[in-house]
């Protein structure tokens, strides 16, 4: 259910506009402030009843009794909010007022009325695909810190969901100066943006053998501009790394688990 809320826009004459009545439902990414203080910058002092709805990958604006479905960036709030404030705006559109009392009005013939031609604002073009670089450092079993590089590609399937599949570098203690290489791959949940909770399932290629394991993530991630975000990374992931081969003491025993703290970048392309 979405939630209502009225904004007065005041007018330097001795008169108040009609407040605007602004419902947003939860899933959109934008709040109902941000959407009326938007459309008041380019309508003005104009009253209007707007409605905007998720459909799809989409969004549905209502504006009195139009509507317009757009196609809009969902994962970069302030371009959707400029975008849906357009439509709003051309949706919204009123007459010219009618001219005052006791001026010479001079009646036009009547003429054929065209059809309306529904305006489209310009939407910005979303990309399901998106690259990341990061680096990291990561702590092990022993309180032994190494450092990390992780490359992930990631393809959004669904509006609040993206697959996501990395290789990260990290330092081996046990076999310096090797180092393992970790395949990830795993789902990411947008429900939260600019939050994401990824988790998945990891190997990590040996000469004793594949290591299995999993891991966790969570992701914050801030926008630099329409299609670059800065990308901060907390985690934690588990090896069974007691399936290969090991004297004991095991000495990969202490790798079995590590937490770790990423920041990089985000490309949308």
């Amino acid at each position: 259910m979405g939630c209502v809320v009225l904004f007065a826009v005041a007018l330097s004459g001795p008169a108040a506009a009609k407040p605007q009545t602004v419902t947003i439902d939860e899933a959109v990414p934008f709040s109902s402030s941000q959407l009326a203080d938007a459309v008041a910058l380019r309508a003005g002092d104009v009253s209007l009843t707007i409605h905007v709805a998720r459909q799809g990958d989409a969004l549905k604006v209502e504006v009195g009794g139009s509507s317009q479905v757009v196609v809009v960036d969902l994962a970069d709030p302030e371009a959707a909010v400029r975008v849906v404030a357009m439509v709003v705006v051309a949706l919204g559109a009123e007459p010219p007022a009618l001219a005052p009392p006791g001026m010479d009005v001079v009646t036009p013939a009547p003429a054929v009325v065209a059809p309306a031609v529904a305006v489209v604002a310009p939407v910005p073009t979303v990309s399901r695909f998106a690259v990341r670089g990061m680096v990291g450092l990561w702590r092990l079993d022993d309180r032994e810190d190494v450092t990390a590089y992780t490359g992930a590609v990631a393809y959004r399937f669904a509006p609040a969901l993206r697959l996501a599949a990395s290789v990260t570098s990290q330092n081996r203690i046990t076999h310096e100066p090797g180092r393992w290489t970790i395949v990830r791959l795993g789902l990411e949940a947008l429900q939260y943006e600019p939050f994401g909770i990824e988790g998945g399932l990891l190997v990590v290629p040996d000469a004793f053998g594949p290591v299995p394991g999993a891991y966790a993530d969570a992701h914050y991630y801030l926008a630099l501009g329409s299609h670059v975000r800065l990308v901060g990374t907390v985690g934690a992931h588990w090896m069974k790394v007691d399936q290969i081969y090991c004297e004991d003491p095991c000495a990969f025993k202490s790798e079995t688990r590590s937490a770790y703290l990423h920041g990089g970048l985000e490309w949308r392309l």
